[in-house]
C-alpha cells in the first residue's frame, strides 16, 4: 500500500472497497443511525454516532477489538446535545444565506445584483465544509462548537480543491442514495462517511489504517 499522503480520489477507490469487503459491519451502525434519525431531532446524534462508530472500525482493521453498538451508544449521548446545536446553527446559516441570495438577486439595481456573488461564495464555502463537521467533532470531542467550525472553514481554505472533490462525491452519493431507496440506503451514509473521514486524516496528515501494512498496524495498535 502507498505510504504517501493519498489523493482524494486514491480515499474514494478505497471506501469503495471497504463498504463491500466490510459491508456486515458498516450496515449495522448505518442500521442504528437509520432508526435513531426517524425522531428529527436526534438526527444530528445518530449522524455522530454513526462516524464515531466508522472511526473506531477504520481503526480496527480486523473487527476483533470494536464492539461496535457499545461504541454507537456511548456516542450518541456523548455528542447529542453538541451535534444538535452544531445542526441548529448550521441550518441558521444556511437559510441566512439563502435569504441573502434571494434578496440581493431580488434588487432591481444591476450593482446590487452583483453582491450575490459574495453569498454565493459563502454558500459554496458553508457546502465544502458538511462533510468534515462530524468528523471533526468525533474526532476532537473536547472542541467546543465555536472551535469546532473554524477548524472546518480552515482545513477547506487552505486545501479547496480537495474539500470540493470530497463534498462533490459525498453530495453525489447522498443524492443518488435518496433517489433509488430501497437496500441501498443501508450503505450509502456509512460510504459518505468512510469518504469524509478518511478525506479529513489525509488532510491534516494524519495516517489511514488501511493504507499501512496490516500487520504493522496491528503492531503499533497492540503497543497503545
Amino acid at each position: 500500500m502507498p505510504t504517501s499522503r493519498p489523493e482524494v480520489w486514491d480515499i474514494i477507490t478505497l471506501s469503495v472497497k471497504q463498504i463491500f469487503q466490510r459491508m456486515a459491519f458498516w450496515i449495522l451502525p448505518n442500521l442504528w443511525a437509520v432508526l435513531l434519525s426517524i425522531p428529527i431531532v436526534t438526527w444530528p446524534a445518530a449522524k455522530a454516532a454513526l462516524y464515531k462508530t466508522v472511526v473506531d472500525g477504520l481503526r480496527d482493521p480486523s473487527g476483533i477489538r470494536i464492539k461496535p453498538r457499545q461504541v454507537f451508544r456511548q456516542a450518541f449521548i456523548q455528542h447529542l446535545s453538541k451535534s444538535i446545536l452544531l445542526s441548529f446553527f448550521n441550518l441558521l446559516v444556511l437559510v441566512t444565506i439563502l435569504i441573502s441570495i434571494y434578496f440581493w438577486i431580488g434588487q432591481g439595481q444591476r450593482l446590487h445584483n452583483y453582491v450575490t456573488i459574495i453569498a454565493l461564495l459563502f454558500f459554496m464555502m458553508w457546502w465544502m465544509c458538511q462533510p468534515f463537521l462530524f468528523p471533526i467533532m468525533v474526532e476532537n470531542p473536547s472542541l467546543s462548537l465555536p472551535q469546532l467550525i473554524p477548524q472546518a472553514i480552515i482545513l477547506v481554505s487552505r486545501q479547496p480543491l480537495n474539500a470540493f472533490l470530497v463534498t462533490l462525491t459525498t453530495t453525489l452519493i447522498t443524492l443518488l442514495g435518496l433517489f433509488l431507496l430501497g437496500p441501498i440506503l443501508l450503505l450509502v451514509p456509512s460510504l459518505a462517511a468512510l469518504i469524509s473521514i478518511q478525506a479529513y486524516w489525509a488532510m491534516v496528515g494524519e495516517e489511514i489504517p488501511d493504507f499501512i501494512d496490516p500487520v504493522e498496524y496491528e503492531n503499533r495498535q497492540r503497543r497503545l
